[in-house]
């Protein structure tokens, strides 16, 4: 989300601004872009050039009016409904950067433990924070190496199989944890996808099918568009 904002104040404000600053003033005038490189688009800024004898003062209008048509105040107002939207304070998703093991140093135990009951994970706390606390204090080159790609599935599924000198695993329920954290859609499109597809196998001529039968067909029809994707 911080990435996805900072991309689109790009577009209209001052690099410099956005990389110094924790939080951006972007409706300020000083800090944006000169009109020159202000983000509009190549066909937009083909289409306004004054060799197509657009008049300056449509060219003014569209870059400063300050109104709701100009675009500088279209960008202001969707990164006002960006920040105002954005769960950016949303106490669960800070919790979850401690899946990275990059800022595991900014994540305390408690809100671990907190973490695990809101996602309904039934566990020893007293184990689940004393994992977590091993984990925090572990020096990088004892914990699995992170993938290029920074694929943090493959690093979770790793650190369930390190071992301690006994064999016995070293962070079972952290890692459990992590994969069902890991395991959280996105969005709630594989929950539409799945309707669409329900819709198309039991229709009207096919209202008696079993929840068994049902439940087979939607599996199969899943499984094709998986490896349809792959």
């Amino acid at each position: 989300m911080t990435r996805l904002l900072r991309k689109f104040m790009g577009k209209f404000i001052k690099s410099r601004v956005i990389a110094a600053e924790t939080t951006v003033d972007f409706k300020s005038g000083d800090h944006h872009l000169p009109d020159n490189i202000l983000a509009v688009g190549l066909k937009t800024r083909e289409l306004i050039h004054p060799d197509n004898d657009v008049p300056p003062e449509i060219i003014t209008k569209f870059y400063r009016q300050l109104t709701i048509f100009d675009v500088r105040a279209f960008y202001i107002a969707v990164t006002e409904k960006m920040v105002a939207k954005f769960p950016f304070k949303n106490d669960t998703l800070k919790t979850l950067g401690y899946l990275n093991p990059k800022l595991r140093q900014s994540i305390d135990a408690h809100s671990v433990g907190e973490l695990a009951k809101r996602l309904g994970y039934s566990c020893s706390l007293d184990e689940l924070q004393d994992q977590y606390q091993d984990y925090q204090l572990s020096p990088m080159e004892e914990l699995p190496s992170l993938p290029p790609d920074c694929c943090l599935d493959a690093f979770w599924i790793q650190m369930e199989e390190v071992t301690l000198a006994d064999r016995r695993k070293r962070f079972p329920l952290l890692s459990q944890l992590s994969l069902i954290a890991l395991s959280l859609p996105h969005s709630n499109a594989d929950t539409e996808r799945s309707f669409s597809i329900l819709e198309k196998i039991q229709t009207d001529m096919r209202e008696n099918l079993s929840h068994k039968t049902v439940h087979s067909l939607m599996e199969l029809d899943i499984a094709e568009t998986c490896v349809e994707l792959v």
